[in-house]
């Protein structure tokens, strides 16, 4: 099961962007959480940071979003775990 919000994060997203080790260990081992999930990089805005994503460019993956955020430990982690660093393109 899967649940994401309306922009596409899921919980991984959120663990792995903030360097939640123990979290997105967690979510994959025992929540069954996908590591290839994409946001919908067209709605996610970072007000914090002001960068605005644009429209149509393809989503995020958790480990795209650890190395984006310097999150080198979850990185490595979903990377062992067969997290690409390149997600497939959806059409």
């Amino acid at each position: 099961m899967r649940f994401a919000w309306q922009d596409g994060w899921t919980a991984l997203h959120i663990a792995a962007s903030r360097n939640h080790m123990k979290t997105a260990q967690w979510l994959v081992e025992e929540g069954g959480a996908d590591v290839e999930a994409k946001n919908d990089v067209s709605l996610v805005c970072c007000w914090s940071h002001l960068t605005c994503s644009l429209p149509g460019q393809d989503g995020e993956t958790a480990l795209q979003l650890a190395e984006k955020h310097g999150c080198k430990e979850v990185a490595e982690w979903l990377k062992a775990r067969n997290a690409k660093e390149q997600a497939p393109k959806t059409v």
